[in-house]
């Protein structure tokens, strides 16, 4: 583990998970996070998504996935257990594809919590060989049903859940 600290605060550099256990319950004011979109990887190393020349730049990163057992490394469970435990007020924002829905929403029922989303519509998305355009992330705002949601400026423009934006600009609402 390795600790850079400025007067701004300190950054731990380590593995997730490890860190996330070594917290005080309570202890966190804001879950924020960006996990692995590892799923729908194809089911079996060295397969083609499409024979698209997208597909075959990105076949390399996926063989590795395989290669280091990444794609069997991140359990949604096991961290939003962890994240709960951690945070102060129950508020975590999980920033995720849309295939992850489900595997979330199966945890707040599970714990009985609330939840919304952000949606960033992305007015510059990425080519496609899928039928569906990727235009849009999902920011999947959870929160206990026994606090009410931050907020911290209380006006019209931070009430929105969608925003448009362009891929690459230094704005993200979150």
């Amino acid at each position: 583990m390795k600790e850079f600290k400025t007067n701004l605060g300190k950054l731990t550099n380590t593995d997730a998970l490890f860190f996330v256990k070594t917290l005080e319950n309570d202890s966190v004011d804001l879950i924020l996070t960006d996990p692995p979109y590892l799923y729908d990887l194809p089911t079996r190393k060295k397969e083609q998504i499409n024979s698209s020349e997208i597909s075959k730049s990105i076949n390399k990163y996926i063989n590795a996935i395989y290669d280091n057992n990444l794609h069997n490394s991140f359990d949604i469970n096991t961290y939003l257990d962890e994240f709960y435990r951690i945070s102060k007020n129950k508020f975590m924002l999980i920033w995720m594809n849309r295939r992850q829905i489900k595997d979330y929403l199966d945890w707040v029922y599970k714990n009985n919590m609330n939840f919304d989303f952000y949606f960033w519509e992305k007015t510059n998305p990425m080519p496609t060989n899928n039928f569906i355009f990727q235009d849009k992330e999902y920011c999947m705002i959870i929160y206990s049903k026994k606090y009410p949601i931050p907020n911290y400026i209380k006006n019209y423009e931070n009430k929105k859940t969608i925003f448009k934006n362009p891929i690459g600009s230094s704005y993200k609402k979150t």
